[in-house]
């Protein structure tokens, strides 16, 4: 059953001219800088509860309509002198970066994958479009919504389902993340009567299980460890408290990109040594 509708979904669409390596490039970079722009929408509206389809874009002070020249994604910044054209408003460089990281992301892993559209290049830019919300309304309001978890948990699911990801590896993954993360939160709990790890925390390591498995999971949990004490390192004497996803989300994606390749050199390294 599973194979079949594996094979069902099953899609695979090669780039093998330079010509069209570089046209899927660019339409790739058109497409995922529009992407990034919606994103800052969302970004932007959904922790306040306002609806991300209606008014269109708006300048934050004024409340002038932006109109659709004056907003294409990441040239409009620099045209416009990063200002609103009506009040002279400074917009904030962050709209600009977003829609820039977005579409780097999505060229990066297309290239990557080996310049192919197929459902493992799906899975990535469905997980990376979330997490990129996820890493800045966490830094914006200290919050990881619950519509953003669930979504990623049950998607990371459906893809392994349809063959994006082998289903045990997800589902066990999802388990491991979960009980990791969970564990940490109690004992931190029960010892210093404070929570550490929050709920959408949680949620969110549980999706990446789902969506990279055993070894996603151990190695999101590891390096964003490693990125929030080199932050706490570097920030010592100031703000204590500081959000977590930031550093799962760059850990995961980082898992996307580089995972196998420093884990291999992890084992060997370790084989390495054992053998001396």
């Amino acid at each position: 059953m599973l194979n079949t509708l594996s094979s069902f979904f099953y899609f695979y669409i090669p780039f093998n001219t330079q010509i069209a390596k570089l046209l899927a490039l660019l339409f790739i970079t058109i497409l995922f800088s529009s992407v990034g722009s919606f994103l800052n929408v969302c970004i932007y509206r959904i922790p306040l509860k306002l609806s991300i389809v209606k008014p269109g874009s708006f300048c934050p002070k004024c409340k002038t309509p932006i109109k659709a020249w004056h907003n294409i994604p990441v040239l409009s910044y620099f045209f416009l002198g990063g200002k609103c054209r009506h009040c002279k408003a400074t917009f904030s460089f962050r709209y600009c970066f977003v829609e820039t990281i977005t579409a780097i992301l999505a060229v990066l892993y297309f290239i990557k994958n080996g310049y192919a559209l197929d459902l493992n290049y799906l899975k990535f830019v469905f997980f990376m479009c979330f997490a990129v919300m996820i890493f800045f309304i966490d830094i914006d309001h200290r919050l990881i919504l619950d519509k953003h978890n669930y979504t990623l948990i049950i998607a990371g699911l459906l893809f392994a389902l349809i063959g994006a990801t082998h289903l045990f590896q997800a589902l066990i993954g999802a388990g491991i993340g979960f009980a990791i993360f969970y564990s940490i939160a109690l004992i931190y709990w029960l010892i210093k009567k404070q929570v550490g790890l929050g709920g959408g925390d949680i949620k969110y390591i549980t999706a990446v299980g789902m969506f990279t498995g055993i070894e996603g999971v151990i190695f999101t949990i590891f390096f964003s460890s490693i990125f929030g004490v080199l932050f706490n390192i570097i920030n010592i004497g100031k703000e204590k408290e500081f959000a977590y996803a930031p550093y799962l989300v760059a850990a995961s994606l980082l898992y996307f990109f580089m995972g196998d390749s420093i884990i291999k050199w992890y084992l060997d390294m370790t084989f390495h040594m054992l053998t001396l």
